[in-house]
């Protein structure tokens, strides 16, 4: 009976720690479970989150994108409303130096071209009405200022038409070779009866074989206005003196005189289409300031410059610059060796 009571109670405690042994198994299978789930729902969520980052930055990339095409789209806007105000205000001065033109071309036209026909037709008439009457000395003194408004109107025709071919583009340009001295020498030779009747002196200082690179009709045109409106604005007995200055690609031409200057404020209206400007030299000759005008066209079409420097009472200086003959003909030599050096031979 102890024997059975004993088995039983060591039955009973086999049965416990089995028990015991299978709850701890249990939990444990229950833990690692539980583990598990959390693990993968943690994981799920990981996976979502990255997801949504993923779809964030790539919406952000498209938005960065979008952004960047527009802020492309606004530069090019900007760039063609730039472009155009411009072209605009190109187009406006464009526009302001034709009404410019036009208002000086009928300036001249109605005015400085009308009054030497007027005095032609009067002193005309007064020969033709008294002819009888008058003595050889009187018709001498007036087909003399006939003359002389002849040649003012000949002078005035000759800019005109000069330079209405540069407003319209019809003034062929042909650069070549140009001997300085030997151009001034021809131009002296017609106008060295105008200085004689003021007994004004012409100087020539610049040396022979000083060669230009520049059309040659332009720049008689320049030297001969420059040269022309020296002697008029001289006063009897005076000097209009030529001289030359090298630099390394230009060559510097002076035309100085020692007649009566322009003043400071007169300066700034010299060289200006915008600007009605001229003034009667000192034996009343006249003028329309389109000379200047002209020559300042024409010297900047043959690649040069001018300016001008005057002391009221003393005497004016203008000076033009012209590219070196010598200098653009080495550079044309180097570019056809370089030309010849780059293209493949034959």
């Amino acid at each position: 009976m102890k024997y059975l009571i004993t088995l039983g109670s060591f039955s009973y405690l086999n049965l416990s720690v089995l028990f015991s042994y299978h709850v701890i198994w249990i939990t444990f299978i229950l833990v690692l479970v539980l583990m598990f789930s959390l693990m993968t729902y943690y994981k799920r969520k990981i996976r979502i989150i990255e997801q949504k980052n993923s779809e964030l930055q790539l919406q952000m990339q498209q938005r960065a994108m979008e952004l960047e095409n527009k802020e492309l789209q606004l530069s090019k806007v900007n760039s063609l409303q730039s472009s155009l105000l411009k072209d605009l205000w190109e187009s406006k001065r464009h526009l302001k130096q034709i009404n410019d033109n036009k208002d000086k071309f009928f300036s001249i036209v109605s005015h400085d071209l009308k009054s030497p026909f007027n005095s032609l037709i009067g002193f005309s008439d007064m020969i033709y009405e008294d002819f009888d009457n008058l003595s050889m000395q009187e018709i001498k003194e007036y087909t003399g200022l006939i003359h002389k408004s002849v040649r003012n109107v000949y002078n005035l025709l000759e800019n005109l038409l000069e330079w209405s071919r540069i407003q319209t583009g019809r003034m062929e340009f042909f650069p070549l070779k140009i001997e300085i001295n030997s151009l001034i020498e021809e131009i002296f030779s017609t106008l060295r009866g105008n200085a004689l009747r003021k007994n004004i002196s012409l100087s020539n200082q610049i040396g022979k074989n000083i060669f230009v690179f520049a059309d040659k009709n332009m720049i008689r045109s320049v030297l001969h206005n420059l040269i022309s409106n020296a002697i008029k604005f001289t006063a009897p007995s005076g000097e209009v003196m030529l001289l030359a200055a090298e630099t390394e690609r230009m060559i510097e031409i002076s035309v100085s005189d020692s007649g009566i200057g322009i003043n400071k404020d007169e300066i700034s209206k010299l060289f200006r289409i915008d600007v009605n400007f001229s003034k009667n030299g000192t034996a009343n000759e006249k003028g329309t300031g389109l000379g200047l005008i002209l020559c300042k066209e024409l010297v900047e079409k043959n690649g040069g410059r001018i300016s001008v420097e005057s002391e009221y009472g003393k005497g004016s200086t203008f000076v033009f610059t012209l590219p070196k003959y010598y200098d653009l003909h080495l550079q044309a030599d180097c570019e056809i060796a370089k030309d010849e050096q780059i293209s493949p031979k034959a």
